[in-house]
């Protein structure tokens, strides 16, 4: 890296909150024309994804072993995870049905006898065509 050129196109932009830094930079740099190379940089890894704990590349004693998680199992973790909440929502979906279900056939045997417990249950008064109420 050229510091003078860095320097010149005004460094990196701090209100650039995260992502774009770079991208920003090198557009500044060929505005200014500066030469830019494009070189084979050699293999980078993001070792984020791979190792459980960060600190382990300080390399001091006395904190943790290094250890690795492969980032594939994550992904199993997550479909795993999100196939048991599909059948814990198709079972409950299930029972709401069985709910209803239960409501309709108790309304259908209650509609099948409603005359004989409409006799059974009805007033023994009843109003005659005369508009009066006659009592049996």
């Amino acid at each position: 890296m050229n510091v003078a050129a860095f320097v010149e196109v005004g460094g990196w932009d701090t209100l650039i909150p995260f992502y774009m830094t770079d991208c920003d930079m090198h557009a500044r740099l060929e505005m200014a024309e500066f030469e830019m190379l494009e070189v084979h940089p050699g293999f980078v890894f993001d070792v984020a994804s791979s190792l459980d704990d960060l600190v382990v590349l300080y390399r001091k004693k006395g904190t943790v072993e290094a250890s690795f998680k492969d980032p594939n199992a994550v992904e199993e973790e997550l479909k795993a995870i999100a196939e048991a909440e599909k059948e814990k929502r198709l079972l409950d979906e299930k029972k709401v049905q069985d709910v209803k279900d239960k409501k309709s056939t108790k309304r259908s045997i209650e509609s099948d006898g409603s005359e004989e417990a409409r006799k059974e249950f009805s007033p023994k008064s009843v109003a005659p065509s005369s508009g009066e109420w006659k009592d049996d």
